[in-house]
């Protein structure tokens, strides 16, 4: 039985990355044969609605099989600097004694009717880890039964 996906609104979120600032002839994707699911790598997106005040070093934008934008899992990090001039707030109170302009790196879960954002325990992985992590979080977010292949280069469903 195909599972029906509901399509994110990209205006809902404030601050999430662009599903379409890929690389469209080189970026790495997987699917879910089963499920008729694609996850597109990207790396360092811009943010959907301009300047943001959230970084993305990594993220997986996933598509059901009508090409409907159904989940983004990412890696971010917030850019004080930014939020500091979007707020007017002084840069050294938002980041505190924290060196650099950027927060410590979490998960961020986006969905057509949700937004969750997790903390890592540890920082030090690198971007394979990273994306076998966020692979692990499409399956299980989507409950999806089938293991994800590589099908690079980018493939249409």
């Amino acid at each position: 039985m195909m599972r029906v996906f509901s399509e994110i609104d990209t205006l809902r979120y404030p601050a999430m990355p662009d599903p379409k600032d890929y690389d469209k002839e080189q970026a790495l994707t997987w699917v879910w044969p089963e499920s008729q699911i694609k996850a597109i790598l990207q790396i360092d997106p811009a943010n959907a609605h301009g300047d943001g005040f959230l970084v993305f070093p990594l993220c997986l934008t996933v598509y059901d099989k009508d090409e409907r934008h159904i989940l983004t899992v990412t890696f971010q990090q917030t850019d004080f600097r930014m939020l500091s001039f979007m707020t007017g707030e002084k840069l050294r109170d938002l980041k505190g004694d924290k060196k650099g302009y950027l927060s410590p790196i979490t998960v961020g879960i986006y969905q057509y009717d949700h937004y969750e954002e997790i903390d890592l325990l540890d920082d030090e992985r690198d971007s394979e880890e990273m994306v076998e992590t966020l692979l692990d979080l499409v399956t299980d977010e989507l409950n999806l039964d089938d293991e994800p292949i590589i099908a690079s280069p980018l493939v249409s469903s």
